[in-house]
């Protein structure tokens, strides 16, 4: 389930391939509403005071630029679907963490930063990638329960008890220190 890419794309790029593999659009109005965001990007960059050496017209996009940026959208997202291993339905950790957290009677106030950590893991690693669901969802509870004074996970303290929910104990750990790193370099300034 590991994934890696030698790939980069830039986050219109990669918003534009997520909204082509998701949903039905036509490819003259995707490159349209893409290059539009570009546009506005250039000109949030210009008032900031950032220089900008090439600014793309205004405008829809005709002739060979639209044959050019179709042939690129299909190329990159060929390249996107395969590094990916052509899978676009991707299980989230969210329903295991709320089904654990069910399980054990956890207090709101450690689902709350259970999630806040889990959503966090989503945007700032790559833990997703690498990991089974189940294994980051223990692990973002674990961590919500180190975090929260006092402890308010005495249920599962032990690898029998994460295994009777079918997730490894070493895993979670591992997981874990990464979900501790993530929040500490989060917090430091800059």
């Amino acid at each position: 389930m590991h994934r890696q890419s030698g790939c980069s794309y830039t986050f219109l790029v990669l918003i534009s391939h997520v909204l082509t593999v998701q949903a039905t659009v036509r490819t003259n109005d995707l490159l349209n509403a893409v290059h539009f965001a570009a546009v506005q990007q250039l000109d949030s960059a210009v008032i900031s005071g950032n220089p900008v050496s090439e600014r793309p017209a205004f405008g829809t996009i005709v002739g060979q630029e639209y044959y050019a940026l179709k042939e690129t959208l299909i190329t990159d997202e060929q390249i996107l679907l395969r590094t990916i291993n052509f899978e676009i339905v991707v299980e989230h950790p969210h329903k295991y963490l709320f089904n654990f957290c069910k399980l054990i009677n956890a207090k709101f106030s450690l689902i709350q930063m259970a999630v806040s950590i889990l959503n966090d893991s989503i945007v700032h690693t790559t833990l997703c990638l690498a990991h089974l669901p189940a294994d980051i969802a223990a692990a973002c509870l674990q961590v919500a329960s180190e975090l929260s004074n006092p402890l308010q996970l005495p249920v599962v303290s032990s690898s029998s008890d994460w295994g009777a929910l079918g997730v490894k104990q070493q895993n979670v750990d591992h997981i874990g220190l990464a979900l501790l790193d993530m929040i500490v370099s989060n917090m430091q300034p800059g």
